[in-house]
């Protein structure tokens, strides 16, 4: 689109002088969306303009895994999107308004919540003098799979574990042993 400024002399008879300057209105260039701080509940994602237009409006859009369909579910450039399901993967695209006119969609972006935190059921109960027993419940969100460990012991976490026990051995009767264990989500956006 194009504006035409006229130059008047207070009256409509007549345009004097240069009587055209030619103000080109574009529409602004695609957004970068930048997803981070993300939990097992949220995404925070932000929009960024590239472009030197005032902005009118912006619009952010999410779908569930590569086949969902987008919907808006935000119009600010900061958004911390909460109520997400956990071990999820969730893509985001925008576009930004500038003087009335629409920009084309950001690239998309994908990020994945991290899934829920097992926990314990019993690790006191399952030992010998050297050996110790871990089991937790199994959970019912999207996951990878479990990573246990000993804490404490240099060997780190033991990975990879799709059951819901593991066993420790060539323990210390005399010691005391604590465990942690959390479960990871192998979540690779296609993005």
């Amino acid at each position: 689109c194009y504006f035409i400024c006229f130059y008047l002399d207070g009256s409509l008879s007549y345009i004097k002088g240069d009587y055209a300057d030619l103000v080109q209105c574009t529409e602004p260039l695609p957004p970068t969306v930048i997803a981070n701080s993300v939990t097992s509940t949220s995404i925070s994602v932000q929009i960024e303009s590239s472009d030197g237009n005032d902005l009118d409006s912006s619009s952010l859009e999410q779908k569930v895994g590569t086949s969902g369909s987008y919907s808006e579910v935000s119009t600010t450039m900061v958004s911390t999107l909460t109520g997400l399901s956990p071990g999820t993967e969730y893509y985001y695209r925008a576009t930004l308004t500038a003087n009335s006119l629409p920009s084309n969609y950001s690239e998309e972006v994908g990020a994945c919540t991290y899934p829920d935190t097992p926990s314990f059921i019993d690790a006191s109960s399952t030992c010998t003098d050297t050996t110790a027993t871990v089991t937790w419940t199994a959970l019912s969100t999207s996951f990878t799979g479990y990573k246990v460990r000993m804490i404490g012991d240099p060997e780190g976490w033991i990975d990879k574990l799709t059951s819901t026990s593991h066993q420790f051995t060539g323990l210390d009767p005399i010691k005391g042993y604590s465990f942690q264990l959390k479960s990871y989500y192998n979540c690779t956006p296609t993005s």
